[in-house]
């Protein structure tokens, strides 16, 4: 039997990007904020997991989740836009995971 990686989620409410095409034009940020911020654990010992793909899916938008560098388990995506999206979470030698919905919201 694979160990299980548990997904802790914390869903930020993300600014609508200033310019491109998913621009409104009614809000812009000073920061460049993630929609989603995901740690992936071990379920026995609670480690992080370094090296997971995470996926995140709307419609035909996919993007692949960073991890950012010295931040083993701890990953970032949906910068700034706003939907609703599924995740899709596997590392090797782990079951993976399947989350939906995940929904970001905005803050204009």
């Amino acid at each position: 039997m694979k160990p299980q990686a548990y997904l802790l989620m914390a869903l930020l409410a993300a600014g609508v990007a200033c310019g491109g095409p998913y621009s409104s034009g009614t809000a812009c940020t000073a920061e460049y904020i993630p929609g989603v911020v995901a740690t992936v654990t071990r379920s026995d010992t609670g480690k992080p997991v370094s090296g997971a793909t995470l996926t995140l899916t709307e419609g035909q938008f996919t993007e692949q989740m960073s991890e950012p560098p010295g931040l083993p388990g701890y990953y970032n995506g949906a910068f700034e836009r706003p939907g609703r999206y599924t995740l899709v979470v596997g590392a090797a030698g782990f079951s993976g995971k399947r989350i939906d919905p995940i929904v970001v919201l905005h803050d204009g």
